[in-house]
This record gives structure tokens, sequence and C-alpha cells, in this order.
């Protein structure tokens, strides 16, 4: 190939496409989505625990500070009751928000294991009931963030 001053040579080889196979469709494998789901919900309950632990270190430090600050004679006492009081408040309302996510983690890890507990040690029965239960606590597990709320 040429233009003008330039030349080029090329090559051409035949190409050999590789062989490509996909299955339509992969088997679930259930016992490591639940296993996986069951770390995550730990981790977000370890992690929840410090969360809420150092809010209610933060509070209490806050609520120190004001304290020190309305020490002096310019500064009305009932100010420093509203101060105490809206903390009081944001604290409670934390620590309730704390309890129901626990509960709820708490409730979910204990149905799944339950269930993964009763599929494994149990072989006769109605099994259709067994798995459709055992679907149903999967999908809360898997589905927990939506679930939760």
């Amino acid at each position: 190939f040429g233009s003008g001053r330039l030349a080029a040579r090329f090559t051409y080889e035949r190409i050999k496409p590789y062989g490509v196979f996909v299955r339509r469709s992969l088997t679930f494998d259930d016992a490591y989505h639940r296993k996986d789901a069951l770390d995550q919900l730990e981790r977000i309950s370890v992690a929840s625990s410090e969360l809420f632990i150092r809010f209610d270190k933060h509070i209490e430090r806050v609520s120190r500070d004001a304290r020190q600050l309305f020490n002096s004679a310019v500064n009305k006492p009932e100010h420093l009751q509203t101060v105490l009081s809206e903390l009081n408040g944001i604290g409670s309302e934390v620590d309730h928000a704390a309890k129901t996510l626990q509960e709820k983690i708490a409730a979910v890890t204990n149905k799944c294991h339950d269930s993964g507990n009763a599929s494994s040690s149990s072989t006769d029965g109605p099994q259709d009931a067994m798995v459709t239960t055992t679907m149903m606590n999967s999908e809360a597990l898997f589905c927990f963030p939506w679930h939760a709320r």
C-alpha cells in the first residue's frame, strides 16, 4: 500500500476463533449465599453497634461540655435544661433505632439459622412445605436491607 512518499505492507493471517460455550442457567448455591449474607449481617451488626457506642460517648461529651459552659452566672439554668433535654431526646431516639436494628438483624439471622438447621436435619415430612419455608427465609435474608425498613 502506498500514498505519496509513505509506503506500508500488510500481511493478513487467517483468524481461528475460539469456541465459546455458555450454560443457559447456573445452579443457585443457596448455602454459599446464605453464609455470605449471614456474614454481611454480622459485619453490619458489629459496625452499627460500634457506631451507636461512639454516638453515646459523643452525647456524653457534648452534655459534659454543655454543663461546663453553663456554669457561669451569665447563662441561665433553664437554657442548660433545654440543651440537656434535647440531647436526651436525641440520645433516646438513637437508642431506639439501635434496638430496632439489632432486633431485626437478630430475627432474620435466627430465622435463617433455624431454617438452615431444619432443612439439614429433617429428611422426612412434607418436603414442599420445608422448601417453601426455606425459600421465604432466604428471601428475607437476601433482601434484608429492604426487608428491615
